[in-house]
């Protein structure tokens, strides 16, 4: 499983890459979520999601930086083994 550390590096270099107010506001929401909890894997499953929803209402097209840091996002919000992958599978289909 990845860290928060490396979730934290990917969320900064994602706001940096694409410099929009309402990605700013997620992200800062979303590192004071992370100080508070150490669930790494849930809060990068929901900044994931709500990314994906920001860049589609906003039509927001991403450079090379934004597109590997959304990756690494990605990455690290897919859980880990059997029953990773079905509450993984759970909560895309109930989202």
């Amino acid at each position: 499983m990845k860290s928060k550390q490396e979730l934290v590096l990917a969320l900064t270099a994602f706001k940096e890459a694409v410099n929009n107010h309402y990605v700013a506001g997620l992200i800062d929401e979303t590192l004071l979520k992370l100080k508070k909890s150490d669930n790494t894997v849930q809060e990068a499953k929901y900044v994931y999601q709500r990314l994906n929803q920001v860049m589609l209402a906003e039509h927001l097209t991403l450079n090379d930086d934004a597109k590997a840091a959304l990756k690494n996002i990605k990455e690290i919000s897919e859980s880990k083994g059997a029953w990773g992958g079905l509450n993984s599978f759970n909560t895309a289909n109930v989202l």
